[in-house]
């Protein structure tokens, strides 16, 4: 810097120091000339202690990893829209729910334009969510726009990006009722069955009678 001084300044470099204990500290360095009456006098170097930042970097990261691990593996579908409800992104379990052959089909797409017919109680319940900014819940059936039969719960959540502002987005977490419907077409079905049972015992305790 002394040799020239004139030159634009550096941007700053990072370094490590090793103390004696064996810790090693990572700074950001950056140096400026002085100058006095016309001359340079020497340089001033202001070093930046960066050991939080990089416990910070590295939780971040954690939490990032973390997060993306769950969202990926969850067992429900997530997905994540704008103000106009279109789809921001959409985990693996909302892609295998529609049917579609990837999270890009999905992206870009209107939520509630994604199925074979018009939903206006969809709709509705999605920008209802948006105005009043309170969690709402719809069941829908319906085939999706790729052939899906989707029977689905959706929880309709509105985010903020700012403590205080208007909500910006919504997070739709979407659980699969195929299970539960077809289980409860079974018990229907057993209970008719008894109720028939029943009604066939009771004949035939009829008939032994007079026989």
């Amino acid at each position: 810097r002394l040799e020239s001084p004139g030159a634009v300044s550096r941007a700053p470099y990072v370094s490590e120091i090793y103390t004696k204990d064996g810790e090693r500290i990572p700074f950001e360095f950056t140096t400026r000339c002085i100058n006095r009456e016309g001359s340079i006098a020497g340089v001033i170097g202001l070093a930046s202690d960066l050991r939080l930042a990089r416990r910070l970097e590295t939780e971040i990261r954690r939490s990032n990893l973390y997060l993306d691990t769950v969202v990926s593996h969850a067992p429900v579908g997530i997905v994540l829209t704008d103000r106009q409800c279109m789809i921001l992104d959409a985990n693996p379990a909302a892609v295998s729910l529609f049917g579609a052959p990837g999270s890009n089909a999905l992206v870009g797409n209107p939520f509630h334009g994604l199925f074979e017919q018009q939903s206006h109680v969809l709709r509705d319940t999605l920008f209802r969510v948006l105005a009043d900014e309170a969690e709402g819940r719809v069941t829908h059936s319906q085939t999706t726009a790729f052939g899906a039969a989707m029977n689905c719960d959706m929880n309709v959540i509105p985010l903020r990006q700012e403590e205080g502002g208007c909500a910006d987005s919504l997070l739709i977490l979407m659980t699969d009722l195929t299970n539960q419907i077809e289980l409860q077409q079974n018990l229907v079905q057993s209970e008719r069955l008894s109720a028939i049972g029943e009604i066939v015992a009771g004949v035939a305790h009829e008939l032994n009678n007079p026989l």
